[in-house]
């Protein structure tokens, strides 16, 4: 998402011989939008499909926590909830005594 950031911020600031950004003055062909809208559109799908699925298996009201930071940030709470969470799926529908 960040690399598809970036390339957008990078053509959005193209700027032409008068100093005013080309995207803003001319416009964009619309065969060369059209690749990006239906990439963005599939991936909007995705995350509502995954939000779904989330709501349905953790409920609605189960707060989410937001890790903006890079993978050494992780937590160790999390991993913790995480291996609780997969250890209660492994007992689920087996028959232990």
């Amino acid at each position: 998402m960040q690399e598809l950031t970036r390339c957008f911020d990078a053509l959005a600031h193209v700027e032409g011989d008068d100093g005013t950004s080309l995207v803003e003055r001319r416009g964009v062909e619309i065969r060369l939008t059209e690749p990006w809208r239906e990439t963005i559109r599939a991936v909007d799908e995705e995350l509502l499909l995954w939000s779904r699925a989330y709501r349905k298996r953790h409920g609605q009201n189960r707060p989410v926590v937001v890790n903006l930071g890079g993978v050494d940030d992780f937590s160790d709470d999390v991993e913790d909830e995480w291996d609780a969470d997969e250890d209660a799926e492994i007992g689920e529908g087996s028959d232990q005594k």
